[in-house]
């Protein structure tokens, strides 16, 4: 009210241009009165504002990612947590085809509760404008199981069995009369087993947490097909003999008959019976099982004598030896022995068995073993041991190499050959001796000569001079050049180095070797060349070449203003980039496929230049931007 005062009490003492003057004077104060009180200067009036920042009246909307949710099971009324990705205020969740009420909501998180009648389903997570987005696996409503049915209600080992319900879980397992099932497959209303091998009648049951959750009120009927005996073998035995007889749909509860006389069985299964022939019987087996099943074997079984084992020859000879046991009244099956050790059965007549030595026997007497009695021949079998070469280390060298030769029974007067030359043993122990390569012996196979018989190396040993390495081509090239190298007596055994690095060639001859340069190489080094101790180094460097760039680009204009935008022209078009200025990133627009990159300099920036990253690669602007 007084400064309202002090104006009118001026204004009546002026008059005519005076007043005018006054009055443009008094409505400037008052402007910039008001500027200040606003927390603006009088010079910021007018003018313009800086750009908007990225995203300040904008964002980028994404499809939803949904990667799990806890827990996996539980009863209706749950809490259970989805997790993902790319949530927001209006996605929302199904679950057996209703929408779900979200308690709690995140950009990754959303927390629902299960409804009092569902059943185990996927959860799907729906935000308008993407696709549905479902759990990879399915939330288990745990219900007290019930089976309302199943079919077939009879059957076979091996058929399929679908029991038919409500709240099954995807843990559940399944039994028959108390035996574990295979599940096949599993639904919450449906699921499909395997009736097991050796299986009984019995009911149905669901089985969750180790307990029974469920049982069908009617039993499966195990049907049994009709049995079959294809053969059996031996055809003849004496008493104590185990024969085997060879089928199907044989069961547990069969018994089998030789002469009307039930056999003491050892071991049964579906397609395997075997007996023990506890009398001296001969004729056709019978089987006979519950329900009227029967089958007979085709053959006749035959009772034998005990054989009599007279001699055997040789008396003495090294693994793979065939020994012949002379004698009378062998049959199929009667097993020959070296002690505790059982020899390979060749060939068997009435008169004589052909059986060979297997590796790893000791030495010992000859017998034949039929049932559970063991018949014994004269003499002593002494098993010769020849020498064997497991390896020899090196496989290469020059004249003088000490090779390594491993193995067994070598023994203490052993020698050693290489292409019919004596090598001289520098060194014997129990499976390995040494020896020196020779001046003038050429290359070949190492040979070990005893007194028990002879081995020869698999390897050969290459007698080798030492490499000369004369030049290599390209001389230069960009890192992971292939680069092959000439000279003489090249071998697999020797060393390239390039730049302190040991470079694997990647094929060796005699006068050529391939390596590649490494792909994070730079600068120049020469090539060298080592074995045996000895290098050799090449004359010129090998010089790696810098890559050119895979981009690059203008700017225009050159000198702008705060707030104005400037536009990058890439060669050639790249897609996927970043655009720096002074270090600083910025927003860009990406036009004709990446061609042209338009950016806006920030408000607060000064002179400089841009860069543009591209696969981790940074390229700079050749020009400066002048900013003003």
């Amino acid at each position: 009210m007084q400064s309202n005062a002090r104006f009118f009490s001026a204004y009546r003492s002026l008059s005519g241009w005076r007043i005018a003057l006054f009055l443009l004077a008094s409505v400037s104060a008052m402007l910039a009165s008001d500027a200040l009180a606003q927390g603006e200067r009088p010079h910021d009036r007018g003018r313009k504002r800086g750009p908007h920042a990225p995203g300040e009246h904008w964002r980028t909307r994404r499809a939803p990612v949904v990667e799990g949710f806890s827990p996996q099971s539980g009863p209706p009324g749950s809490s259970v947590v989805i997790s993902g990705r790319h949530f927001d205020e209006n996605t929302r969740v199904r679950f057996n085809g209703r929408w779900l009420r979200i308690i709690a909501r995140t950009n990754q998180k959303l927390r629902v509760i299960i409804p009092a009648s569902a059943s185990s389903d996927f959860f799907v997570v729906s935000t308008p404008g993407f696709s549905d987005a479902s759990s990879v696996s399915r939330f288990d409503v745990e219900g007290p199981a019930q089976i309302h049915r199943f079919f077939p209600p009879r059957g076979e080992s091996g058929v399929a069995v679908t029991i038919l319900g409500q709240n099954f879980l995807s843990t559940d397992d399944v039994r028959l009369a108390g035996q574990p099932m295979r599940v096949v497959s599993r639904q919450p209303g449906r699921i499909t087993a395997i009736v097991p091998d050796g299986a009984t009648a019995g009911p149905l049951s669901i089985w969750r947490g180790g307990r029974e959750v469920a049982t069908s009120r009617q039993p499966f009927v195990m049907q049994l097909a009709n049995p079959l005996i294809r053969g059996f073998m031996p055809r003849r035995g004496a008493p104590g003999t185990v024969v085997t007889l060879r089928g199907a749909n044989f069961s547990a509860s069969d018994e089998i008959f030789l002469a009307g006389t039930r056999l003491p069985v050892r071991r049964i299964t579906t397609d395997t019976i075997e007996v023990v022939i506890n009398r001296p019987l001969s004729g056709q087996f019978v089987l006979q099982g519950a329900g009227g099943r029967r089958a007979i074997a085709p053959g006749i079984f035959a009772i034998v004598t005990p054989p009599r084992v007279e001699r055997f020859a040789p008396h003495h000879g090294p693994p793979g030896t065939q020994i012949i046991i002379f004698g009378s009244g062998f049959i199929h099956g009667d097993q020959p022995y070296l002690g505790s050790s059982l020899l390979t059965v060749r060939t068997v007549t009435d008169n004589q068995i052909v059986a060979e030595l297997p590796a790893g026997v000791s030495d010992g007497q000859i017998s034949v073993k039929r049932g559970m009695r063991a018949y014994v021949a004269r003499g002593f079998f002494r098993v010769h041991l020849a020498p064997t070469i497991e390896s020899i280390s090196p496989t290469a060298g020059p004249p003088g190499t000490l090779v390594t030769i491993s193995g067994q029974h070598f023994g203490r007067r052993a020698s050693v050959l290489m292409s019919g030359r004596k090598l001289p043993i520098r060194r014997r122990q129990p499976g390995m001796i040494q020896v020196e390569v020779l001046p003038g012996v050429p290359s070949g196979q190492m040979v070990v000569l005893t007194q028990r018989g002879t081995a020869q190396s698999t390897d050969t040993f290459h007698v080798q001079r030492y490499p000369a390495l004369l030049s290599f081509f390209p001389l230069r090239g960009l890192a992971g050049t292939s680069v092959t190298l000439r000279g003489r007596h090249f071998h697999p055994a020797m060393r390239v180095i390039w730049s302190g690095r040991v470079l694997a060639p990647t094929s060796v001859t005699s006068d050529s070797a391939v390596v590649k340069i490494p792909d994070d190489a730079s600068g120049s080094s020469r090539f060298t060349v080592t074995a045996f101790g000895r290098q050799q180094h090449s004359r010129l460097p090998f010089v790696v070449d810098q890559p050119a760039p895979e981009l690059s680009f203008t700017i225009a204009p050159h000198r702008v203003q705060r707030g104005q935008e400037v536009t990058l022209f890439l060669t050639p078009a790249r897609q996927f980039t970043r655009v720096y200025f002074n270090g600083r990133l910025l927003p860009k627009k990406s036009l004709e496929a990446g061609r042209r990159l338009v950016v806006t300099v920030p408000s607060d920036a000064r002179s400089g230049y841009f860069e543009v990253e591209y696969r981790g690669r940074v390229y700079k602007a050749n020009q400066r931007l002048h900013v003003y």
